[in-house]
């Protein structure tokens, strides 16, 4: 087995050599966004809860790329919960309640993001008393941090948090307000006050948006328009506030527009294509010529990701869409099933998206 050499340099050597890049949050801003992006691809496509995001688990290159190692505290849903990770990215609710679900990895990546900025982490002394007293994690930690008596063991560990002054220790000038505002949310002590990573991505995308060209990208829905009121237009809004580019055509289109050299126009520049599969789009002439058009003008670039919304038989579906991984939307109606078959398909164009960038 062959593994790829990701160097012997971390998001910790970053905060040890710059004590805080809080004159050059930008950078912060763009670490973050890696981070969130991992984490939602984590949650959403692999359905794990990583559980101990600290800076020594993230390896950076000489491009700024981040890659996540360590998954010995990853777990998912199912799992009996027996790992704590590292102390002073642990979650308030799974110290004193060990509850486990995906906004544990929220806080500590917010704490990560504010380390980054201020060059020190505030919580690590609290949580090595409070996991000391409590006998637990021992073997786990490896920070050798004193034990000082201003903090008690038992005051709980969401009220040191809740305490906590997020701007206490930054250097001048601030960051943005905006900024310092998600990182208070990332942190906070109620995880349904707290994002998602696909929110927390997206926010700073906003913040990132007049540095960049084009912050996420482009995708065009090619569908029958048979599905165009009972799923094709709440999808592509859902994919819009998620900040992608969508180009649908009804709204897309101007009239008076040459409809096939415009939608061919469309394909060439768009980054992928949705496919959406249903009872109508596989008898649908007009879905196999925007697959052929996908095929004969972006054949190199475009990425093609089929979508089930209906139990169509795979044999019904185009030969060349069968050897490709569906994701199935079979369900959609119940609103739950919906918004989780749209974070993992926003989860994998975002990683498909990043790869292709960072290779390129």
């Amino acid at each position: 087995m062959s593994l790829e050499f990701l160097g012997n340099r971390t998001l910790r050597n970053v905060i040890n050599e710059s004590g805080g890049l809080a004159e050059n949050w930008l950078s912060v801003m763009e670490f973050g966004l890696q981070v969130c992006s991992i984490v939602d691809y984590m949650h959403n496509s692999i359905g794990l809860f990583q559980l101990d995001l600290e800076p020594d688990n993230f390896a950076v290159n000489s491009d700024k790329m981040l890659k996540l190692m360590d998954l010995g505290s990853a777990a998912d849903d199912r799992d009996r919960f027996d790992r704590f990770g590292t102390p002073g990215y642990v979650a308030p609710e799974l110290l004193e309640s060990e509850s486990v679900d995906s906004k544990c990895d929220i806080f500590a990546a917010g704490v990560l993001l504010y380390e980054l900025l201020a060059g020190h982490n505030p919580l690590i002394l609290a949580q090595e008393q409070l996991i000391s007293h409590k006998g637990r994690w021992a073997d786990y930690s490896t920070a050798a941090i004193p034990i000082e008596p201003r903090f008690s063991s038992e005051k709980p560990f969401s009220k040191l948090v809740s305490e906590f002054n997020l701007t206490q220790g930054l250097k001048m000038p601030r960051p943005p307000r905006p900024l310092l505002e998600l990182l208070k949310q990332m942190c906070s002590v109620d995880p349904s006050g707290r994002p998602n990573a696909s929110e927390a991505h997206s926010a700073l995308l906003r913040m990132a948006e007049p540095t960049k060209k084009q912050v996420l990208p482009s995708v065009f829905i090619s569908h029958s328009h048979l599905d165009k009121e009972r799923f094709v237009r709440d999808f592509a809004q859902s994919m819009s506030r998620r900040g992608f580019k969508v180009w649908l055509d009804e709204k897309s289109l101007k009239a008076g527009e040459p409809f096939w050299d415009r939608i061919g126009s469309a394909i060439e520049s768009c980054d992928f294509v949705i496919v959406v599969l249903s009872q109508n789009s596989v008898k649908s002439q007009g879905v196999l010529e925007e697959l052929r058009t996908a095929q004969i003008f972006n054949l190199d670039q475009v990425k093609i990701l089929p979508i089930r919304i209906d139990p169509v038989s795979y044999s019904t579906i185009p030969a060349h869409l069968r050897s490709r991984h569906i994701l199935d939307f079979v369900g959609w109606e119940d609103k739950k099933v919906l918004s989780a078959r749209i974070a993992k398909l926003a989860s994998d164009i975002v990683s498909f998206w990043e790869a292709s960038n960072a290779s390129g």
